[in-house]
């Protein structure tokens, strides 16, 4: 590592570090607010500076990496993180297999929005469901079956976010402080097939990308299943950073959920 780039990451970590010092210093940070969002008339979920939007677009059908459709989050004008769904695969390709939307419905009365999606080969059908609450979003999935033994260890619900937004920045998984890499990073393992496949960067609980600035930081977290962190270049030059949580086996119901917040910037 060059002397500029050990200065770049300590300056980031030290940054980060005051950051949540001044914040436990105050119950209300002087420089942002955790949004309230609400389901507005356009059928997805806004707040000033920040808008999430659950199967507003579909897949194209041809590029399952369009990045153009799942659960999608706009932060101050930017899309930061979009194609959340499940997904075959820790760094989605654009010949990968994607979901095909079945139906979309909007519950207003309880806050929420219920997409049902399905893979044709193997068989498998699931819900999508997004819910407002505690000052974010519960985003979950649903099946009346267990899933096929073929997807077992393999089906995830992902979501991406734009790594040209965030290289340079730090996030943190569980309390522990990393930059997000300037060039491919993590370790590759090799299938069967002999395509490679990459393993995570960072494991945990919780997940916060881009913590020191209020316009562009997002958290994640997920009781139960380990969230994933992958590094989407080290698969493919136009990879986006991966984050995932495997779908558990022999489990039917809501068998995962997540809470996604995002922090904005006072006007």
């Amino acid at each position: 590592m060059t002397i500029g780039r050990r200065l770049g990451v300590a300056s980031s970590v030290i940054g980060v570090a005051l950051c949540l010092l001044l914040s436990a210093c105050s119950n209300k940070s002087a420089r942002s607010d955790w949004t309230q969002l609400v389901l507005n008339d356009s059928s997805y979920f806004e707040a000033p500076g920040l808008n999430v939007m659950v199967f507003s677009h579909s897949y194209d059908g041809l590029f399952d990496d369009s990045k153009m459709a799942g659960i999608e989050i706009v932060h101050h004008g930017l899309c930061m993180a979009r194609n959340g769904d499940v997904h075959l695969n820790p760094a989605p390709g654009q010949w990968d297999l994607h979901s095909i939307l079945i139906e979309k419905k909007v519950e207003r009365k309880n806050n929420l929005i219920i997409a049902q999606l399905k893979y044709d080969n193997p068989h498998f059908i699931y819900q999508i469901q997004a819910r407002l609450g505690d000052g974010g979003i519960y985003v979950s999935v649903w099946t009346d079956q267990p899933i096929p033994d073929e997807l077992k260890g393999i089906a995830s619900l992902d979501i991406e976010f734009a790594p040209m937004l965030y290289v340079g920045h730090t996030y943190i998984m569980d309390g522990k402080v990393r930059e997000i890499p300037h060039s491919p990073h993590g370790e590759m393992i090799i299938r069967k097939t002999d395509a490679s496949k990459p393993l995570p960067i960072a494991t945990g609980k919780k997940f916060d990308i881009n913590p020191d600035d209020a316009e562009r930081h997002i958290t994640v977290s997920s009781a139960e299943q380990n969230l994933l962190f992958y590094d989407g270049w080290s698969k493919a030059q136009n990879g986006w950073l991966v984050l995932r949580s495997l779908l558990p086996a022999g489990k039917s119901g809501k068998i995962l959920e997540w809470f996604i917040s995002g922090e904005t910037k006072k006007s």
